[in-house]
């Protein structure tokens, strides 16, 4: 029985998706373009032209589609001096300060030199009292320590998104971007 069969026929349905296929390198890298991501897309699956699925063992590779942009840092977990991750957020349309991404572990010297130019917030800041899980699925509250929203992150980041903006998993922080202030970071849509 071939694969399309089970789909038309009612085997397979719900969680199970089919999806295309090709031997076509040109074909892979337009599905990598950040824009399928609304279709559903996060990347591509890569494997031995004639390789079979084994569970549990390797031979097939995720390659997940990544796209550069920013972030306000909004607030920090772990030492203000020091802090690891960061929590970046955009304003939506509403002019709400909504968190958007959390990143992955910073190094030393990005603690350091990010530590040195936080402030903490004031009250005023929307995410007191806000709680934040650390991952999906999660319900462990994450401590955070909200800061003053001046500083702009650039990350990479899968094109994971949610129906609010969020980017499902955590980003990679590149280097704070001093040449732009955080009213230049794009809006929620």
């Amino acid at each position: 029985m071939r694969v399309e069969a089970l789909f038309t026929g009612g085997v397979l349905g719900g969680r199970w998706a089919l999806v295309g296929s090709t031997t076509e390198r040109d074909r892979a890298l337009a599905w990598m373009d950040p824009d399928w991501a609304r279709a559903g897309v996060e990347g591509v699956v890569v494997k031995p032209a004639g390789g079979r699925y084994r569970p549990g063992r390797g031979g097939w590779w995720k390659v997940r589609s990544r796209e550069s942009t920013e972030g306000v840092v909004g607030a920090v977990t772990g030492p203000l001096s020091a802090p690891d991750p960061l929590l970046l957020g955009r304003w939506d349309a509403e002019a709400r300060f909504r968190m958007t991404a959390r990143t992955t572990p910073l190094p030393a010297t990005a603690r350091r030199e990010i530590g040195a130019r936080l402030t903490a917030a004031g009250d005023d800041h929307p995410w007191h009292g806000v709680t934040f899980s650390p991952g999906w699925g999660t319900r462990t509250p994450l401590p955070h320590v909200p800061v003053e929203p001046a500083l702009v992150a650039e990350v990479t980041a899968d094109t994971s998104v949610d129906d609010a903006g969020r980017y499902r998993h955590p980003v990679k922080f590149l280097r704070l971007r001093d040449d732009i202030g955080p009213d230049s970071v794009p809006p929620l849509p």
